[in-house]
């Protein structure tokens, strides 16, 4: 039987040299609603050829029934915590733990038991990178053989690095690993999931450029990350704390003037209920000198709140991912800093500055509104109410203020001088 093979250059699995959040193509054609939640069903395995079925001798081959071991699932890492994967059907986590351990072992050629369809195939190389970030060595580009019907009976890998390279990266990950169960020990999944934002926001520099920015590697070891390296160290990192986390690919309008453009960000559970969270929004330091906390904007909102300007690309809408309806763990409306939409008052702004005013000023004061429109009229209004405050107050205090249009949030804090 002839094959046909092709090298496709996998806009939604980056190699870790690229630049950018690059997984997809026009985001407005491989988007779709966050509602739509069907999961894929491998295509059937084409017949006999015409001239075996002519022979009455012959019984036909029946399709082989794909069912993976329990230990084939419990062999990959964090299978608990991966919500995509877990939701694959039993023939499609087959293939996904086939490719798995071809990736694993480094095989530049994979055969498939059964022929899949393209769709599918595509499904399983997209889930290899967005939930099994701890594959830090997969390259961005994969060329499949195909079938005379077009199924995918076998793919090609590509690598970022060389097997010693890889392994003494894991070797620099796990200690990480064990910072991240020191700081979570203990507490709460909601301060498990806090300790473990702060920890990557502080360490980690918002930087496009390096070759490793798109991975954990990247983010966790050399503390560089663009959105997609964010959103997979802070999968990574929960599931090391035995929390289930996984990342979403979409578009995000970043502001009224300019295009929709790849984004990556995250969905955790959190006490049984699901939450988006979004570090790289959030994220305001450019440099390694720069000192501020994260504005919180987009730890733990709801869709509601998330999806004003951002949609999900197909293939994951394809495969279902969790609706978000809460916001009882959210960061503003825990800490009382959520300003409800037509509560933008002189007193509700009083009231909070009242609640955080340590003495000698604020420190990483962060203050979310629900309508953008109170977010737009609160600029001029806060700073006025902050410096009143601070001389009322009798304190010598150099406020600075970070806004960030996408969560409505604003933070007072202290000049970097004044710390």
């Amino acid at each position: 039987m002839k094959l046909r093979k092709l090298i496709i250059l996998l806009g939604i699995i980056p190699c870790l040299a690229f630049g950018g959040c690059k997984y997809g193509n026009d985001p407005q054609s491989s988007t779709e609603s966050v509602q739509e939640q069907s999961v894929t069903v491998s295509e059937q395995i084409s017949a006999e050829s015409s001239a075996a079925e002519s022979q009455p001798s012959e019984v036909s081959e029946e399709k082989p029934v794909l069912i993976p071991t329990k230990e084939d699932l419990d062999s990959i890492e964090d299978y608990a915590t991966k919500f995509y994967v877990k939701r694959l059907s039993n023939e499609m986590k087959y293939h996904f733990v086939t490719l798995y351990h071809a990736a694993l072992k480094f095989q530049k050629n994979v055969e498939l038991a059964a022929p899949i369809s393209d769709n599918d195939l595509t499904m399983l190389m997209f889930l290899l990178n967005y939930d099994c970030p701890e594959l830090i060595h997969l390259g961005g580009d994969y060329a499949p053989e195909y079938d005379p019907e077009g199924n995918a009976t076998a793919v090609s890998f590509t690598y970022c690095m060389k097997e010693n390279e890889y392994s003494k990266a894991r070797d620099e990950l796990e200690k990480v690993r064990k910072i991240v169960v020191e700081k979570t020990a203990g507490k709460s999944e909601y301060n498990q999931e806090k300790a473990i934002y702060d920890m990557i926001f502080q360490n980690v520099v918002y930087k496009e450029e390096d070759t490793t920015s798109g991975s954990i590697y990247g983010a966790l070891v050399k503390n560089v990350a663009r959105c997609e390296g964010f959103s997979k160290s802070f999968a990574w990192c929960m599931r090391k704390a035995g929390l289930e986390c996984m990342c979403v690919v979409g578009a995000q309008l970043w502001n009224e003037n300019s295009a929709y453009s790849n984004h990556s960000w995250n969905i955790a559970k959190i006490d049984g209920e699901y939450y988006n969270v979004d570090i790289t929004v959030d994220n305001v330091r450019r440099t390694e000198s720069e000192v501020t906390a994260p504005l919180y904007g987009f730890l733990n909102t709801d869709d509601n709140t998330t999806y004003e300007n951002r949609s999900v690309e197909k293939s994951l809408a394809r495969l279902g991912i969790p609706k978000c309806v809460s916001m009882k763990k959210n960061y503003h409306i825990l800490n009382n800093l959520y300003i409800p939409e037509g509560e933008a008052t002189e007193e509700k702004l009083l009231s909070i500055l009242d609640s955080n005013f340590t003495g000698s000023g604020f420190s990483d004061l962060s203050i979310r509104y629900q309508s953008f429109q109170d977010y737009q009229d609160c600029y001029e209004l806060i700073q006025r109410l902050v410096i009143n405050y601070i001389n009322n107050k009798g304190v010598v205090f150099a406020p600075i203020y970070y806004y960030n249009e996408l969560s409505h949030t604003v933070m007072i804090d202290r000049s970097s001088n004044a710390r």
